[in-house]
């Protein structure tokens, strides 16, 4: 991946929708909520993002989104026409689950997705790795499974996407922030081909240490010691009087 300006751009607007989406919009949907159990909470996460991720890029006139539907629910891909490249947005627990399926009826969007587009990306790793689909034998789909899969999730014949390719924006996230973040590049079998950090896009939430710091006061030098009434210090009309200072334990003892 080569990171111009454009890419720059298109790689911090991700960012941004993940992060707003994990971090304030989760926070305010978790607030806001009555409900004594927060299992909606994953969904609501996702539907954050997606909702962020078509708002951010609406006035692109470079990076269109789509929203694509599969058997149950609804999803976001991200399509940067300047650098050919198709972003897919998920969980690195999701990623690693679709990895160790063995036994898929149908392919995943992500398998569909990286057979159609990443086909000719050469994985360095000689043997199939743990975390490959499982896709050679016996669980290999056909080619125009990819294929007819590819047509219903972008409305497109894969032809038409000639030159592209598949990255995926792979997040985890605790206590409504980003731990982490790559975009990772992925062969056909689910090898990773390219791993870049997306941290540096991150911005400080300020407002987590806000809340951090008022939960958690801070002591200064004035709650660790005790300074002997009736002394006002060196700058006094008693220059030779020196200031006496105690620990606070040692002045409530002397006290006692």
């Amino acid at each position: 991946m080569i990171i111009d300006k454009h890419m720059n751009q298109t790689l911090s607007g991700i960012v941004r929708a993940v992060e707003k989406g994990v971090g304030e919009d989760c926070r305010h949907y978790d607030e806001e909520s009555n409900t004594v159990t927060k299992n909606a909470s994953p969904r609501v996460r996702v539907d954050n993002i997606n909702t962020n991720l078509v708002n951010l890029f609406a006035t692109s006139e470079a990076v269109e989104t789509m929203i694509f539907k599969r058997a149950c629910w609804q999803g976001v891909l991200v399509i940067d026409f300047v650098n050919k490249i198709i972003f897919l947005i998920c969980t690195k627990s999701a990623l690693d689950s679709v990895r160790k399926k063995k036994d898929r009826s149908n392919p995943h969007y992500i398998q569909t997705l990286v057979n159609n587009l990443n086909s000719d990306a050469i994985s360095t790793y000689e043997q199939g790795s743990l975390f490959d689909f499982g896709l050679e034998d016996p669980y290999a789909f056909r080619k125009n499974t990819y294929e007819e899969d590819f047509i219903k999730i972008l409305k497109r014949n894969p032809t038409f996407f000639q030159g592209y390719r598949c990255w995926l924006a792979v997040y985890k996230s605790a206590n409504y922030m980003i731990t982490n973040i790559d975009a990772m590049l992925l062969d056909k079998n689910g090898h990773t081909l390219e791993c870049l950090s997306l941290l540096e896009y991150l911005k400080p939430d300020f407002s987590e240490l806000t809340l951090e710091s008022k939960d958690k006061p801070v002591k200064d030098g004035h709650d660790l010691v005790s300074i002997k009434p009736g002394v006002i210090g060196e700058l006094s009309s008693e220059p030779d009087k020196k200031v006496e200072i105690y620990p606070r334990e040692m002045e409530e003892d002397r006290k006692a």
